[in-house]
């Protein structure tokens, strides 16, 4: 509370995310910065020069020292405008990076959103060149789709969970309209199944493991932070649908 006796207010976490779209240049270092922003600059010589060159068509070029200027003029524009480029493409490649290093966090809405749905974690290894809609701040995976992502500094992902855990309902009447939690894992256990992917896994917490990972990936908003995973619960839907688990 503060001193006057008032309640402090709750501080909004998602305004202190970045857009998808303005994170690379957001989380870049300043030297990368100000290479990727030199063509605003430098656009301006190129055009002044290419004004400079029209109007020395009907001279003799080779001899005039505004041709010679104009020229140089156009060059240094074209190599700084490159190096640009190259700065956006490093930034955006960095960005990347961190997200799957786990040096910044994402989060978004998954696609299609309901409308009362909450932001969920992005898992990182969405974060390739491939599946980045950056101009619509959005992740286009194989299987998981998400929209107005936000990126963060790893640190604050503590404080966005908690956020969630509040703005998750948790009523009972909520919970019984839609499929319990088993519901799911029994479908990501079938899907392991049917992929023959427990095959390969002998032992029991190793197929834990598989099950808990899987089910994580496609279902991240049933299971925050791996809740409702427990190597018990796994062996329960395991039983029922692998009767030699059992043993």
């Amino acid at each position: 509370m503060c001193p006057d006796g008032l309640v402090v207010p709750r501080r909004d976490i998602w305004s202190l995310g970045v857009p998808l779209r303005d994170a690379p240049y957001e989380f870049a270092h300043e030297e990368l910065r100000k290479a990727g922003e030199a063509p605003w600059q430098w656009a301006f010589v190129a055009r002044t020069a290419g004004v400079i060159l029209e109007g020395l068509q009907n001279t003799e070029q080779a001899r005039n020292p505004q041709y010679a200027a104009a020229v140089r003029q156009i060059r240094e524009a074209d190599e700084v405008t490159t190096a640009s480029i190259h700065a956006h493409i490093e930034m955006a490649d960095q960005l990347l990076a961190q997200i799957r290093e786990g040096r910044c966090v994402a989060y978004g809405y998954k696609r299609p959103r309901g409308v009362n749905d909450c932001r969920i974690k992005i898992p990182a290894d969405l974060f390739e060149r491939k599946y980045v809609d950056w101009n619509n701040s959005a992740i286009n995976g194989p299987d998981l789709k998400f929209m107005s992502v936000l990126v963060f500094e790893s640190g604050l992902a503590a404080e966005i969970d908690a956020e969630l855990a509040r703005e998750r309902p948790t009523n009972k009447n909520h919970r019984k309209r839609g499929p319990e939690p088993n519901s799911f894992l029994e479908k990501v256990v079938h899907s392991l199944i049917d992929d023959e992917s427990l095959r390969k896994y002998r032992l029991q917490k190793e197929q834990f493991a598989l099950v808990r990972k899987h089910a994580i990936e496609l279902y991240p908003e049933q299971f925050p932070n791996g809740f409702g995973l427990s190597n018990e619960s796994i062996r329960k839907v395991l039983v029922k649908l692998i009767p030699r688990a059992r043993n």
